[in-house]
């Protein structure tokens, strides 16, 4: 089964590569090879592996099952013993800006920085001790500015599983409604974001029928 993902971010955001240019900002996003700003499978995964964990606290045991299933065992899930581990069965790419919009852009990388510098923005942060700015904890982040929209692809191998593929939608729907933020310092109220399976907004969001078994 494939299905188009859709994040649309509503605030600030920042998915970070792990270094700093050294001048501007401590953080920079993380960026493909034209340097635009994108998200990797790993981090939008990550973040519907979160949502499905949720889901599975709600006393259901396919949804437990499911966990597992999609996303695989291991220490993110709390599978302790090594033994029963194993990988999902769920591929997703990574997001990137519409084609619409980048087809839009200069074919030269640096004849696009100053549309880039348009597409983000830089927060300052500081830790405080006893009420006070810690010294030394300055830091600035390169950030999305809200409003970017990316897509991606979901894949499932249902081969062999006894769910139908709209069983597996309704799943997924509710696995991206209950993702609200993702990537960093999203208890400063960055990240926060919405998530959609083929760009449908249900209204109303409905877990699939509990079944007894997944494959």
């Amino acid at each position: 089964m494939r299905s188009k993902l859709t994040v649309t971010f509503l605030s600030d955001w920042q998915i970070s590569s792990g270094i700093g240019d050294g001048y501007l900002a401590d953080s920079m996003l993380v960026r493909n090879d034209k340097g635009l700003p994108y998200i990797p499978g790993r981090a939008l995964k990550g973040a519907l592996r979160e949502g499905a964990w949720i889901l599975s606290k709600s006393g259901r045991k396919d949804l437990k099952d499911a966990l597992d299933l999609f996303f695989g065992t291991g220490k993110d899930n709390r599978k302790d013993n090594p033994k029963e581990n194993h990988s999902g069965i769920t591929y997703i790419r990574s997001a990137q800006l519409p084609e619409a919009l980048t087809s839009l852009l200069p074919k030269d990388r640096g004849a696009c920085e100053g549309v880039i510098s348009d597409l983000t923005c830089n927060r300052i942060q500081t830790a405080l001790e006893d009420d006070q700015v810690k010294d030394g904890s300055l830091r600035s982040a390169e950030c999305g500015i809200p409003g970017l929209v990316f897509e991606s692809e979901l894949e499932i191998d249902s081969t062999g599983l006894k769910v139908s593929d709209e069983w597996i939608k309704q799943y997924f729907t509710a696995v991206c409604a209950t993702v609200k933020s993702m990537g960093a310092n999203r208890s400063r109220g960055l990240g926060n974001c919405e998530i959609l399976i083929n760009g449908e907004k249900p209204q109303k969001i409905t877990l699939p029928k509990e079944v007894e078994a997944l494959v």
